[in-house]
């Protein structure tokens, strides 16, 4: 959203009844202009330059002719052989005999459909590349004001970087540890996203707003990987190469419609509403992943490579699609009545709805270990699925159809999931002065909770969360100046887990990754906020403010190894406490110099202390490992420190702007590795 149609940008820290429920750190509010104040075009172009990227031969994927506008052509879709879901439930689901001659004809024409492709391509990484246009008007018509809004920008990236480590290690005997696997990894990725954003506004009369909005956004990401290493656990001698080739499209289209009335009843109303309607998709059309193992002889030679799944333990190679919708329905309405000049009751109600469907389609390779034990690293070469050939048994009724390679259906019920979240709410607030310069802010919030996700594998229940919650909050704000105040605040909040979350569907990154798996017995998380906060608005623009928070959560929501496979899922703690500091400040710096004066200086620093209670038999095993292990560790994704701080150059004369930003933020805890072995940070 460009900064020329924004109307401001709220930040809000403590929560308010009027908020929705779903608030722990903050909230940010971008409004768009409804009027602007005069016609305004404008275009904007940039590019950038990466020293290890740009103009460098990287790593990418077949591309179709409209990658350029985020959207495959068709080139990645399902064969037209395999579109019809009867000829997928035909193929087989294992590696097993097969005698019928129709369904050999069935597998033959499935696997030859497929397009051949499983190795990364080389290309040179162009220059990445922006284009901005907006627009902006206030037009009359009948009278009245129209405003007119509307953007259109567009961008194309390049990633890249190779010898990465890539290092997972485990727990042994001894409190050691033990390498489990060990990879050097090269990833290249082409990013390309476009969006607008168009709206509407009539004034009728002095008393009334309607307004619509619309925003759509487009992305795409075309992503080839090859890791290179070793899994210990597994072949500990032999030389393990992972290959991706992964395109995943993501649009967002939101429609919005508003409105702003006021009357004089008695009293002097304000009445708000809003329709919306947003639809979010995914797409990952043909991921495919490779993997295989050689070994190396004594002059560090490479040998004959081995396919993974005949002669080692690794999977066949596979082809997924993956398809993700999430529609989202959105329906409000605040009235706010003013009782005197300083104070106002003000009430309302929401109602949100979520539907999602998770959708994947898989293929595995498989073939006659007794043809194809080895081959000579052109994985494109080993993937040729042409023909097959009878073998004989001891009478015609025994006759084999024997493939060296051909495709299965690998689809599992328990990768299909449906999605619902219902959330309604009611609340009312008041503001109103206490005495003197001190004045309250204070109301209740109810929000009723519906979540629950459909496996489509009977034996999985899917996650299922309901709840209702009622969610105080009560602000003082004492004015000791115009421009200084206090703010003391307390709110009962809530922290949901998405649907995914709670869905018993895993992913993972590339063949031997870490495998993240939904977890249905998840619940949300409830938090207690306590705020203070002083601040000083110097000048129009400028600040200096100090806050203190203290935050309680019950149930937080934390990410740990829960397998023998160190699968990654989501789990509930009992509790977590989490307090600090903030400084706050925003100055321009022509008090310091008169030659300063189109300069400023800003920054703010967070330091923060958590802890979170770790579950009574987690705790117990690590005794069992360490008898001084703590009963706490930090909260996830919570660093002790983080550090914003920028410099500001603006010339008003010539319209020329320049900024230097900085920041860092400390050490924070990522995974929980249970079992006494050491957490993982980030």
């Amino acid at each position: 959203i460009p900064s020329d149609l924004l109307e401001n940008v709220v930040v809000t820290k403590s929560f308010t009844a009027d908020m929705p429920g779903n608030f722990s750190g903050g909230s940010i509010n971008l409004v768009t202009k409804d009027f602007p104040e005069k016609r305004t075009i404008s275009f904007a172009s940039g590019t950038s330059y990466n020293s290890i990227t740009t103009d460098a031969t990287v790593l990418g994927t077949s591309q179709s002719p409209t990658d350029w506008r985020a959207s495959d052509d068709g080139m990645r879709g399902l064969p037209t052989y395999l579109q019809d879901s009867a000829i997928i439930n035909q193929l087989p689901k294992g590696n097993t005999i097969i005698r019928d001659s129709n369904l050999a004809e069935v597998i033959k024409n499935a696997s030859q459909s497929f397009k051949n492709g499983y190795a990364p391509v080389k290309r040179t990484a162009p220059f990445n590349q922006s284009y901005a246009i907006n627009y902006g008007d206030n037009i009359q018509i009948f009278g009245n004001s129209l405003g007119l809004v509307g953007s259109l920008a567009y961008s194309r990236n390049q990633k890249f970087y190779e010898n990465g480590d890539y290092r997972f290690s485990i727990a042994a005997n001894n409190n050691t540890l033990q390498l489990y696997d060990e990879f050097k990894d090269t990833r290249g990725v082409d990013e390309v996203l476009w969006g607008g954003l168009a709206g509407a506004s009539y004034r009728l009369g002095q008393n009334h707003v309607l307004g619509v909005n619309y925003i759509y956004n487009r992305g795409a990401e075309s992503e080839a990987r090859y890791l290179l290493g070793h899994e210990y656990y597994n072949d500990p001698t032999g030389w393990l190469e992972s290959r991706v080739l992964s395109y995943t499209e993501r649009s967002l289209g939101s429609l919005q419609f508003k409105g702003e009335h006021h009357f004089s009843i008695l009293r002097p109303l304000n009445l708000a509403w809003r329709l919306s309607n947003a639809t979010t998709k995914q797409d990952q059309p043909d991921l495919r992943q490779f993997e295989n193992s050689y070994i190396v002889d004594s002059s560090n030679y490479p040998q004959t490579d081995t396919l993974f799944g005949i002669a080692s333990s690794y999977r066949w190679p596979a082809r997924f699609w993956r398809s993700l919708t999430e529609t989202n329905r959105e329906y409000g309405f605040d009235l706010a009545v003013r009782l005197s000049q300083n104070s106002k009751l003000k009430f309302g109600t929401s109602y949100l709805k979520k539907d999602r469907s998770n959708r994947q389609t898989q293929f595995n390779m498989t073939g006659d270990p007794n043809l194809l034990n080895y081959f000579d690293g052109n994985v494109d070469l080993f993937a040729d699925t042409a023909g097959y050939y009878t073998r004989y048994g001891t009478r015609p009724s025994n006759y084999s159809y024997v493939f060296p390679v051909y495709y299965i259906n690998g689809t599992q019920l328990r990768d299909q999931y449906d999605g619902t979240q219902k959330i309604s709410a009611e609340y009312a607030m008041l503001e109103i002065p206490v005495i003197g310069n001190l004045n309250f802010v204070g109301g209740m919030r109810h929000e009723y909770t519906n979540m629950q996700v459909t496996s489509f594998d009977p034996s999985r229940s899917g996650g299922k969360i309901i709840g209702r919650d009622w969610l105080p909050s009560l602000g003082l704000i004492y004015a000791i100046t115009d421009r200084m105040n206090v703010r003391f605040a307390y709110g009962r909040t809530l922290a949901r887990p998405n649907l995914r979350e709670i869905a018993p569907y895993g992913a993972e990154e590339f063949a031997g990754s870490r495998m993240f798996i939904g977890n249905d017995s998840l619940t949300y998380t409830k938090i207690r906020n306590y705020d203070i906060r002083w601040e000083w608005f110097t000048r129009p623009g400028e600040i200096i403010a100090v806050s203190g928070f203290y935050k309680k959560f019950i149930d937080p929501i934390e990410l740990t190894f829960f397998s023998s496979n160190y699968d990654i899922w989501p789990v509930n703690a009992p509790d977590a406490k989490n307090f600090g500091l903030e400084f706050e400040f925003r100055k321009r710096l022509d008090w310091v110099s008169d030659f300063l004066r189109n300069f400023s200086f800003g920054g703010n620093m967070t330091l923060v202390k958590s802890r979170l209670e770790i579950p009574e038999r987690e705790w117990i095993e690590m005794k069992s490992v360490d008898s001084s292990a703590s009963h706490y560790r930090p909260m996830a994704n919570q660093s002790p420190y983080i550090i914003n701080a920028n410099i500001g150059f603006t010339s008003p004369r010539t319209g020329t702007t320049a900024d230097i930003f900085y920041n860092v933020f400390g050490r924070r805890f990522y995974y929980n590795s249970q079992g006494g072995a050491p957490d993982i940070y980030e």
